[in-house]
């Protein structure tokens, strides 16, 4: 009852679920009698649909458009229209910016970072010192900080390259100088950034970027072509490790760096992933 009762600003005081709901009904309506579109809310509880709404209104005797019955599901709080309504309009979040300077005209890329932020409290950590058990937690949650707050700034320096290779790439389609949609080949942002195939795909993927011509999904953007495929892949790794005397001393990372050399852009865990399915173990026991 005190959470109905915290409602802003139509649920405030109300008794109950159907009495706040019929509060802000009368926000739309203002002539409905409140008590009386209570009373009938309270039978139907297990469900309150737009077939409920105009029942209600048509029992009370008054009348209720399209347009009135939206705007009264729309002011229901707690929100039963997210279950309602059909068509729920999309927030989306981008995770690149690129905006045009109104002066210059360039394109400037940023990425938002989240909405909160971590910190570390120093009380808690002074306050943790004289016992060997809080002192340990708390040390524990402070790597956990600093692990998080790493991934973000990783994760924001991938993405920020990525924005920047787009609009070396896609400039005049991007400024609307050119009506023509393009698209950049991956093979070519692969070059540009730097990224492995599979940094690539997660960068990729399920991302968003505002641009002045509107909102896309970043994978619109990019032509998804692999320049090489698993087979080629997995032939190169294993010639990188049987053909070269050396290679007992080549571990993962330098096999991926040395493929990238030769043009097979893939990552570490990949090479490990090729290196197990030919059945050639890890460094570690190629050396024993």
């Amino acid at each position: 009852m005190t959470a109905i009762r915290t409602l802003e600003p139509a649920g405030l005081g109300a008794t109950d679920v159907a009495h706040a709901f019929a509060l802000q009904m009368s926000r739309v309506l203002s002539e409905l009698p409140v008590a009386a579109c209570a009373q009938f809310l309270r039978a139907r509880q297990r469900s309150v649909s737009p077939g409920v709404v105009r029942a209600c209104l048509r029992k009370l005797g008054m009348e209720c458009d399209p347009a009135s019955l939206q705007r009264i599901l729309t002011v229901l709080d707690p929100e039963p229209a997210k279950h309602m309504t059909s068509g729920q309009p999309r927030i989306v979040s981008p995770d690149i910016v690129i905006e045009q300077d109104p002066l210059t005209g360039a394109l400037t890329c940023t990425v938002p970072g989240p909405a909160w932020r971590l910190a570390i409290d120093p009380l808690v950590v002074s306050s943790a010192r004289r016992d060997p058990d809080a002192r340990k937690q708390v040390l524990m949650e402070v790597t956990r900080v600093r692990w998080i707050d790493d991934a973000i700034a990783e994760r924001t320096a991938v993405l920020t390259n990525l924005g920047e290779a787009l609009i070396t790439s896609l400039a005049p389609y991007l400024a609307e100088q050119s009506s023509h949609p393009s698209r950049v080949p991956v093979e070519q942002l692969m070059r540009v950034t730097g990224m492995s195939r599979t940094v690539m795909v997660r960068a990729l993927r399920r991302k968003y970027v505002t641009t002045p011509r509107g909102t896309f999904r970043l994978r619109s953007l990019v032509m998804d072509r692999w320049q090489t495929a698993a087979a080629p892949a997995r032939e190169a790794v294993a010639l990188a490790l049987q053909s070269d005397k050396d290679s007992k001393a080549l571990s993962d990372r330098e096999i991926a760096e040395r493929l990238a050399n030769q043009g097979i852009h893939i990552s570490r865990r990949t090479v490990a992933k090729y290196r197990l399915s030919l059945g050639i173990p890890a460094r570690y026991f190629r050396d024993s």
